[in-house]
């Protein structure tokens, strides 16, 4: 049926191209149905028409926000990086404000960086005035359950000192990526030990 919905607002879409909803509409049926590596990339080029015609702020924010995500699916780093930073700072001179409390779009802007950084793309030089530890753990604060980004901060706690902005010891650092580990298995309930935890409770 999403499909066929999508085929439906597409070929509207060709007959109406000034129909701003009708391309927004487009953006996200389609998406909800692009399950490949062409797919998505289709669902990229119509969020960026989406965006452009798209008026009321709450929506672009959808629109933007999704498009990170979207970008960092298909391993579009610098992009999906660029996006996410965009919608946590705004641009003041296109109108666009700053959302610096979004869970998903800090959640994309960390493993972004993290993972620029492993593959050697990005130094371990700041961000808007953030080391990448700090952006990874201010999105983890906005993403508590987030087992990627649990897994992201104990590392860098464990290996990777030069992330963080804060002078701390080895046994410090040890310490916090323990309490972060204990904490991610703590929230699984698949977790046999603490599934029963959870019932003698």
């Amino acid at each position: 049926e999403l499909q066929k919905a999508a085929g439906y607002w597409f070929r509207y879409t060709m007959f109406r191209p000034e129909d701003a909803e009708a391309r927004i509409n487009l953006a996200r049926i389609y998406d909800s149905t692009a399950t490949d590596f062409d797919g998505k990339l289709r669902a990229i080029e119509l969020h960026h028409e989406a965006i452009g015609v798209a008026k009321e702020p709450e929506v672009q924010l959808e629109l933007r926000r999704r498009l990170a995500e979207l970008l960092l699916e298909t391993g579009r780093l610098p992009l999906a990086k660029t996006t996410a930073l965009l919608v946590v700072t705004g641009d003041p001179g296109r109108g666009l404000p700053a959302y610096p409390r979004d869970a998903a779009a800090n959640r994309v802007l960390a493993e972004t960086l993290y993972r620029q950084y492993i593959l050697g793309a990005v130094g371990p030089e700041k961000v808007e005035g953030d080391t990448i530890g700090d952006i990874v753990e201010r999105a983890m604060g906005l993403n508590p359950n987030d087992a990627r980004l649990a897994i992201m901060l104990a590392t860098i706690y464990r290996s990777q000192p030069e992330l963080l902005s804060a002078e701390t010891t080895e046994s410090e650092r040890h310490v916090r990526a323990d309490r972060i580990m204990a904490a991610l298995v703590a929230s699984d309930p698949t977790n046999p030990r603490e599934r029963g935890r959870r019932v003698a409770v």
